[in-house]
């Protein structure tokens, strides 16, 4: 697994994401028949798990301090790896039945990693969460206080109602989703 990380320059990350993306296909199919192959898969899809959890935990780090722009670099890390690890579950699939009697401590320590993979998970849910939320409640506050700027006053007629002149020219909130 390469454990390089990914720059701001897309083309170096297209290159590290077509790497990562072929090592997630390579597995698909694969029957594990001996002791000590059956271990190196489990070192292998439990070092996917860490790398993993690795970038949901920088990727929480950076949205809660606000770099979120820094965080997005890491989605395609991310992509490769899901995608990885995807692969690498198929294959723990096909192998089920033999897996806990060629490695009993290799099933283990992915029942442990797992969990650990699904508390990183969970903790990064929260952060992306939190931080929609924020984002959708400052769009909304920006756009009803533009709103309400470009409204004007509100006066009475001659005839003592309230007064319904429109102001021309209201014009849109330009809002930039790409981040």
């Amino acid at each position: 697994m390469n454990q390089t990380t990914l720059s701001r320059n897309p083309g170096t990350n297209a290159g590290m994401l077509a790497e990562l993306q072929e090592e997630a296909a390579s597995p698909a199919g694969q029957r594990l028949v001996a002791p000590d192959q059956a271990s190196a898969f489990c070192d292998a899809l439990a070092e996917t798990v860490d790398a993993l959890i690795r970038v949901l935990d920088e990727e929480s780090r950076l949205v809660r301090g606000a770099k979120l722009t820094d965080a997005a670099v890491l989605h395609a890390k991310k992509s490769a790896l899901s995608a990885q690890y995807g692969g690498q579950l198929q294959v723990l699939k096909q192998n089920a039945g033999n897996m806990r009697d060629l490695t009993p401590d290799g099933v283990e320590r992915l029942r442990s990693r797992h969990l650990a993979l699904e508390e990183a998970l969970q903790a990064n849910m929260t952060v992306l969460a939190t931080a929609r939320t924020v984002s959708e409640t400052l769009i909304r506050g920006i756009a009803n206080d533009a709103a309400s700027k470009r409204s004007g006053p509100t006066v009475y007629g001659a005839d003592a109602r309230s007064g319904s002149a429109q102001v021309s020219g209201s014009g849109a909130i330009r809002v930039n989703s790409a981040i």
